[in-house]
């Protein structure tokens, strides 16, 4: 499915579209008025388009939960169309510094309930995702320490330690366990880190 843009807006070049765009505004349409629709203070919706088609999406709930995923993405200057995971997106407008979408359905930030009608969410450009649980764990995290529970206390315990053992968590939402023992080396991913991680 492709969208074609409005012809008065600017087409979805990769130099446009390149980089990392914030939602800042939610409207609604309303007896023919756009009325706005306040996004909830915890709530972040960060899209990041990068060279190479790599799209990556970066949501942290009203309730605190956090996630990150990865996708593809394209633009076709001579068509005015911009895809995501292979889907076309209604656009309103795009300019250097703002990005706006269309759709005919929205998620209710309260229920979770789908709710029909127009909608128009405006997106800004920023230098950098915002901080979220799961951006601030981004990167690879080395094992000093362990610890037990012993009787209300913690208690470190260096039985079968590693020679080396990290968890790396990259902007897919994937954590990747490296662990080498001896001359053992193993990596473990998990596609559970693609989920949520609690705030």
């Amino acid at each position: 499915m492709t969208i074609p843009m409005k012809p008065s807006s600017c087409a979805p070049s990769p130099r446009t579209s390149f980089g990392i765009w914030k939602q800042t505004n939610s409207y609604m349409l309303q007896d023919g008025k756009w009325i706005e629709d306040p996004i909830p203070e915890m709530y972040v919706n960060d899209l990041v388009f990068c060279p190479g088609g790599i799209y990556y999406h970066n949501v942290r709930r009203e309730d605190g939960k956090t996630y990150m995923f990865e996708s593809t993405w394209s633009a076709d200057e001579t068509a005015d169309t911009l895809k995501v995971n292979g889907e076309g997106i209604r656009l309103g407008g795009l300019t250097e510094n703002e990005f706006i979408v269309l759709d005919t359905t929205a998620t209710d930030h309260a229920t979770g309930e789908v709710l029909k009608g127009e909608f128009k969410w405006v997106y800004t450009r920023v230098n950098q995702p915002i901080k979220t649980a799961y951006t601030q764990l981004l990167g690879r995290w080395q094992l000093q320490k362990r610890f037990q529970e012993q009787d209300g206390q913690w208690v470190e315990v260096t039985q079968d330690m590693p020679d080396y053992c990290a968890r790396e968590y990259d902007m897919r939402g994937s954590c990747a366990l490296y662990t080498l023992t001896g001359d053992k080396f193993e990596t473990k991913r998990y596609s559970g880190c693609v989920g949520e991680i609690a705030k």
